[in-house]
């Protein structure tokens, strides 16, 4: 079994920011299924990221999926989570969540 962070700190709030991609949400439903209270960060996005998303092609979505990652998936966008670091709203929400 592979160790994870928590068992480390198991105490520790933890929060998943990856990339908002096919690949993402499928590393994000493997973390979350096997780590309990994980949070997943998938914030709104600003003004002109959409416009600024890469094309991609999405899988059909599984139930439940975060707003911002449905609404990637209809225009066929996705977004690395070094590209949303750089908006300021992206921080400010990051550091609530």
């Amino acid at each position: 079994m592979v160790p994870f962070v928590r068992d480390a700190w198991p105490g520790v709030p933890a929060v998943l920011f990856g990339d908002l991609d096919p690949r993402g949400v499928e590393i994000a439903q493997t973390l979350l299924a096997s780590w309990p209270g994980l949070g997943w960060f998938t914030p709104q996005l600003p003004a002109g990221v959409l416009a600024r998303a890469r094309s991609c092609a999405w899988p059909p979505l599984p139930e439940g999926m975060p707003a911002t990652i449905a609404r990637l998936a209809q225009a066929g966008r996705w977004v690395e989570q070094e590209d949303l670091i750089r908006e300021s709203a992206i921080l400010e929400a990051l550091s609530r969540a």
